[in-house]
């Protein structure tokens, strides 16, 4: 869990205030500008001296506070790891605590079970909520002891379902596809169960459920989609033929986003868009400018060779550099779900990376990833022709 706390690029930023409620409201903050570096600080010092009980409650509000500034960077599943970690050490302090930190940790982990949710709503793919499952199933074991008995029935079977889901990928395409159909009509039978929970008290958490209720039905109508569309539009073609047009695919995936990058990039930053990217990932510049030399060297007795530094960015530094300034792009990268379209567009890029890397030395890849890889390219592809992004 404290692994975020030693992230050197958060040391010297300041906590959101909305994440120190609690450490104000206990006086063991006494301002609203604060370093994540102080905070840590902080920690070290009541755990030196045995304190635990403040130091979760410190602990607690870093965590919360790193989630909410990590949260523009499209990776949810980091964020809930990291908050069920932290939620986790609580409830275990609770009962060993005095009753006014007590209840401080207790009103905390409600607030990081929230956004654990909101989190949960913003994940990209039904890969990622796979990945995500045990710290899913614990959060929602939280739920249970922390909300109201009414809300029982709805956990259990949202933990009915991600037990469902978890089991997709283990099966045939065919099986597949019953197994999504199931799931929708979970879906829809759970979110008709909340309805009928009426609890003027509640609102915000009912509001919250149907959220992620509402993302789910989505992710999983999505790949409904990815599997029919894998087992529909193969048939009739080999493998090798697949395996040619999907490596095409990615390469158009890889110049058109750099094209872009480079396109986007300079209207924020000027002429000398590269310094920021430097300034911002010096390790993954300088792997950059390393590769470059060795082809320049490789390459010295041709003069036309003058290729440009961003052709030597690896795929997943593409999806890095785009998911970081979303801002920039998401006109460009509409998957058609407003709020998820970044982690949508994250996740795409991660699964296609797994098939590039091993189609890049010629080792051989499942049948069923190459026709995964084949569609989620198509799908960037169409999102930047619909984004108005040039062919070239």
């Amino acid at each position: 869990m404290v692994d975020f706390v030693h992230d050197e690029s958060m040391v010297l930023l300041t906590a959101p205030n909305e994440a120190l409620f609690f450490l104000h409201s206990l006086n063991i903050v006494n301002t609203n500008e604060i370093k994540f570096g102080e905070l840590l600080k902080i920690v070290e010092d009541n755990f030196e001296k045995g304190d635990f009980q403040n130091g979760a409650l410190v602990l607690g509000s870093m965590a919360s506070g790193y989630v909410l500034i990590e949260r523009e960077n499209s990776k949810p599943q980091e964020g809930i790891g990291i908050l069920v970690d932290a939620l986790l050490f609580e409830q275990n302090l609770i009962p060993l605590c005095k009753p006014e930190i007590a209840n401080a940790l207790a009103d905390q982990s409600a607030r990081l079970i929230e956004q654990i949710l909101k989190l949960f709503s913003l994940v990209g793919s039904l890969g990622t909520i796979i990945s995500l499952q045990k710290d899913i199933e614990t959060a929602l074991r939280m739920i249970e002891i922390a909300w109201a008995p009414e809300f029982r029935k709805t956990v259990f079977a949202l933990r009915d379902l991600t037990s469902l889901l978890a089991s997709v990928f283990r099966e045939d395409k065919y099986a597949q596809l019953n197994l999504l159909r199931k799931a929708l009509m979970a879906v829809s039978e759970i979110k008709n169960s909340l309805h009928m929970i009426d609890m003027t008290g509640s609102k915000r958490q009912k509001k919250l459920l149907e959220v992620v209720l509402n993302s789910l039905g989505e992710i999983i109508q999505q790949e409904f989609m990815l599997v029919a569309n894998v087992q529909y539009v193969s048939e009739g073609l080999d493998q090798e033929h697949i395996t040619r047009q999907v490596r095409k695919l990615i390469g158009q995936v890889e110049q058109r986003l750099r094209a872009l990058i480079v396109l986007k990039y300079e209207q924020r930053y000027g002429k000398e868009w590269i310094s920021q990217i430097e300034a911002v990932y010096p390790k993954m510049y300088s792997h950059w400018v390393l590769n470059h030399k060795r082809e320049q060297s490789a390459f010295k007795n041709y003069n036309d060779h003058v290729p440009d530094i961003l052709e030597f960015a690896g795929f997943d530094d593409l999806s890095e550099l785009i998911s970081s300034q979303w801002k920039l792009f998401q006109s460009c990268l509409d998957f058609g779900f407003e709020s998820r379209n970044q982690a949508i567009f994250y996740d795409k890029m991660k699964q296609i990376t797994k098939v590039r890397n091993p189609l890049a030395h010629n080792r051989i890849v499942p049948e069923n990833e190459i026709l995964r890889a084949r569609v989620l390219c198509t799908d960037i592809l169409l999102a930047l022709d619909s984004g108005g992004v040039s062919s070239m």
